[in-house]
């Protein structure tokens, strides 16, 4: 091979670059698949150790590895400190009504840190913010008819349910009625 100040040179055939560009194409996807699925191994590993009912739905669908797939993860920076944090779904556990555990996770140095531990058919990260994180709402099937809601503040360190309501479908309205919230 020549290189000059201007021009590249060489005397690859063009079969040769050809080959060369898709082994690059080949081998750059599966390099981020494999740091995406090492990654997901790593958080369903601290999943495991924060919850015990995880583990009980990891080891029920035949261990980690097979339920790498069950796995979904989303960046998003929930306090804009440019480190975004990991909100995880795990399609495990769900449940007859489809309530599916999720958590959000921030990185740390060696570990990931919960923020928040919940469950349900669907969760929004909201514009409103506590302490500098946006609040996440959470609503979860309790029946055909009804609807737990659920609104978590950063608090302390973590989310936590600071408002909560029953959505209850009667004919065709719907009633929303005021809950005490678990923690």
């Amino acid at each position: 091979m020549k290189f000059d100040s201007l021009n590249f040179k060489t005397k690859m055939k063009p079969s040769q670059i050809s080959f060369l560009f898709l082994l690059l194409f080949l081998f750059v996807p599966f390099v981020t698949f494999a740091q995406r699925m090492s990654e997901k191994k790593a958080i369903l590993q601290q999943i495991i150790r924060d919850d015990s009912h995880a583990k009980e739905d990891v080891d029920d669908a035949g261990g980690i590895n097979r339920s790498l797939e069950k796995v979904s993860i989303t960046r998003v920076d929930l306090n804009k400190d440019g480190q975004s944090e990991l909100i995880i779904d795990l399609m495990l556990g769900c449940g007859a009504v489809w309530n599916c555990p999720f958590y959000i996770y921030r990185k740390s140095e060696k570990r990931y840190d919960l923020l928040l531990s919940s469950g349900g058919r669907g969760h929004q990260t909201l514009k409103a913010k506590t302490n500098g994180y946006n609040d996440i709402r959470v609503e979860s099937h309790s029946s055909a008819s009804e609807t737990y809601v659920v609104v978590y503040k950063f608090e302390s360190g973590r989310y936590r349910a600071k408002i909560c309501s029953t959505r209850k479908a009667v004919g065709n309205r719907i009633n929303i009625i005021p809950e005490k919230c678990e923690q």
